[in-house]
This record gives structure tokens, sequence and C-alpha cells, in this order.
């Protein structure tokens, strides 16, 4: 893997991450399967709180609202193609 397939990868995940965190609390499970997502989700929050933080102390990231522009691109995206999945 190249250092720019590296760094897009990290720049998704944090994105990813992002949402994840955005989302979670917002999650009232309604079945076991989402009960579960939510419980693991939760679990992996500190170390996901850290990784955004690491993806946050880079300048470029830092100095803009550019994982924020995408987690917000992805929202939109949802809310015009939503189809209901649980």
């Amino acid at each position: 893997m190249t250092h720019k397939e590296e760094a897009k990868l990290c720049h998704t995940i944090a994105v990813l991450i992002s949402l994840l965190a955005d989302y979670t609390d917002d999650l009232i499970p309604n079945s076991p399967i989402s009960l579960q997502f939510k419980e693991k989700a939760l679990e992996l929050m500190p170390l996901s709180d850290a990784m955004l933080e690491a993806a946050y102390n880079v300048k470029e990231v830092s100095s803009s609202t550019y994982i924020n522009d995408l987690s917000n691109k992805i929202d939109t995206i949802i809310r015009h193609n939503f189809t209901r999945i649980i």
C-alpha cells in the first residue's frame, strides 16, 4: 500500500468513526442485532475517540472542517436514498 493509499484509508476510517460516534447514542435498539451492535460500538468508543483525536492532530485536518464536511455529505446521501433495512 502506498503512503497516499494509506492516508486515504485513514481519512475514510476517521469519517466512519465520526459518524459512528455521532449516531451510536441516538440508536434505540429494537432488535437483538441492533442491541448487540450498540453494545459493541460503545465498547469501541474509547479506541475510536483516540483514533479520531489522532486524525484531528494532523494540521490539514484540524485547520479545516474536512471530516465534518465528509460526514455531512454521507449523511445527505443516506437521507436522499433511504430504504429501511432494520
